[in-house]
């Protein structure tokens, strides 16, 4: 008994140590996100909540998160697990190495966008448990920073490095012998010089890897990926994305070689010819993720033979940019095998209406389903179904409808009563309808649903009451995009801003913005009025 007891105080303990360290890893987040982070308070925010207890943190896009927050931070004696620092521009290789080589418990690091940053930022990094690191736009990393990281952690399992200019191929070879059996999921997108020779390394030392991408290799060709499926046994993630030069002839038979294990493919923009298609993937038994973007190949007869084979176990389906021949007929063999859909992407089939997907919606099992739609372009797609979409799909979280041209405020508020899931929505552009997009349609959307990201540029009806109905239902909002919306004025995005709870990304061009824009709201009505002279004007 008293060891039951005993048990249950040590999981209390932990329990409130880690509701603690969460608590104060929020507050510290939001005082970054909101540009509180000021010379005044950086001594209080220091001494409350830099403390031995934090485990994470994640600092983004902020100008105040400086080298000086950094040495605080590691003088505070913290044991980092997790470091997430993105698009701080002020950080510098000083504060960077002096807070990373105090850490011996990091477990993930993700560097993005850091223009300051160097090899030696990395040289310091040194700990038993790191496993994933993503390392992305990180412009002056050289080959000496990844060699010096891999050295010094050998049981790095995933590691995502989209490529600097001072980068080269030469990295490859030493990441794969260092790492060996450890490495599992390797991208090395954009790393445009890798060769076939090195290339193979990745074979001759990482028997184990399960997820590769090498989106843009445009050097490599299918001798040596033909090569490495015979040793990747594992390897159930691909993609192949623009590796133009594996097309070229002889030998060019590598996709029928890809293995059997295969859940997520990619082949986008590679123009394989559309009676190979049904043959290639019919070998695939286990795939569940297909993205064939820009591959303008697919016809009616060849999406149904090939999804004759493979659409049953479909979850991810993706044919954007499909736009010469794909069309409502090619539609047709998706509706009838991919019965276990939940993502679809169309975007640029400007060809499609979107009628087949009629018998889809009508099963209400399928549409409930489903939990990404993306008809972005896709101008004239048909209402009905737009509306039946809304209607059904009570689980659906992504829906992307720009250039739609019936998109308007009655289908808006058919979105905004049935869809309590949507967190991300696209209207770029609605603006060819008859029924246009207004306030009325934004403000009834920020009511009902949790929105994270938002993009409606280019809908000139829209003014700041759209934008303080976001701000006052929606504190979750994360990407909030207004190009071209010349009535919303810099004043109702600051407020924003402010009462999200995280950092709101904002695009906001408005060149054509009339420079006296001004709006209030009347507290008797609650409506948001101009008030400038055009409106004073106007009144008189």
């Amino acid at each position: 008994m008293p060891t039951v007891h005993s048990a249950k105080l040590g999981q209390h303990q932990q329990c409130r140590q880690e509701t603690s360290d969460k608590s104060e890893r929020d507050f510290t987040e939001a005082v970054v996100d909101h540009d509180m982070l000021t010379t005044s308070y950086l001594p209080h925010i220091t001494y409350h909540l830099f403390c031995p207890a934090i485990r994470w943190i994640e600092f983004r896009y902020s100008d105040q998160v400086t080298d000086e927050v950094l040495l605080q931070l590691s003088y505070s004696l913290c044991k980092l697990q997790r470091v997430t620092l993105e698009g701080c521009s002020n950080i510098t290789d000083l504060g960077l190495h002096t807070l990373l080589s105090k850490q011996d418990q990091l477990i993930h690091l993700r560097l993005k966008d850091l223009e300051k940053i160097t090899a030696k930022s990395l040289q310091g990094v040194k700990t038993p448990q790191l496993k994933n690191v993503y390392i992305t736009r990180c412009n002056l990393i050289s080959n000496d920073g990844i060699t010096t990281l891999v050295k010094n952690n050998p049981q790095i399992s995933t590691l995502h490095i989209n490529p600097s200019h001072k980068m080269t191929e030469e990295v490859l070879p030493v990441v794969a012998e260092c790492l060996q059996d450890q490495l599992v999921d390797l991208n090395i997108c954009g790393l445009y010089t890798v060769s076939d020779e090195v290339l193979l390394s990745l074979g001759k030392y990482c028997p184990n890897i399960k997820r590769l991408n090498v989106d843009g290799l445009v050097r490599i060709t299918s001798d040596s990926l033909s090569q490495l499926y015979k040793v990747l046994e594992s390897l159930n993630f691909l993609d192949l994305s623009f590796c133009y030069k594996t097309r070229e002839p002889p030998g060019n038979r590598m996709l029928e070689e890809v293995p059997a294990k295969m859940s997520s493919l990619s082949l986008g923009g590679l123009q394989v010819e559309g009676d190979r298609l049904p043959q290639i993937l019919g070998r695939l038994p286990m795939l569940t993720d297909l993205r064939l973007t820009g591959v303008n190949t697919i016809t009616a007869d060849v999406a149904d033979k090939m999804l004759k084979e493979i659409g049953h176990n479909l979850i991810n389906l993706n044919f954007g940019g499909c736009h010469l021949q794909f069309d409502d007929e090619c539609l047709k063999p998706v509706v009838k095998y991919c019965h276990n859909l939940e993502c679809l992407s169309l975007d640029l089939c400007t060809r499609v209406r979107g009628e087949p997907l009629k018998d889809l919606l009508e099963d209400d099992k399928r549409a409930k389903k489903m939990k990404v739609f993306s008809f972005s372009a896709c101008k004239d797609f048909c209402y009905d179904i737009l509306c039946l979409l809304a209607l059904r799909c009570v689980n659906l979280e992504e829906l992307y409808l720009s250039q739609v041209k019936c998109m308007g405020d009655d289908v808006l508020m058919t979105i905004a009563n049935n869809l309590p899931l949507l967190k991300y929505l696209s209207l770029k552009s609605c603006t060819k309808g008859t029924d246009p997009v207004t306030d009325s349609g934004v403000i009834e959307l920020a009511r009902c649903c949790p929105l994270q990201e938002l993009v409606v540029s280019g809908i000139h009806t829209l003014t700041d009451k759209s934008v303080f109905a976001l701000a006052n239902s929606c504190p979750d909002l994360e990407c909030f995009y207004v190009s071209g919306c010349n009535k919303i004025t810099t004043a109702a995005i600051n407020y924003l801003q402010d009462m999200c709870n995280g950092r709101v990304h904002v695009v906001h061009n408005v060149p054509s913005a009339d420079p006296n824009l001004l709006m209030a709201k009347n507290l008797d009505t609650g409506e948001f009025l101009r008030m400038d002279q055009e409106r004073y004007q106007q009144l008189n």
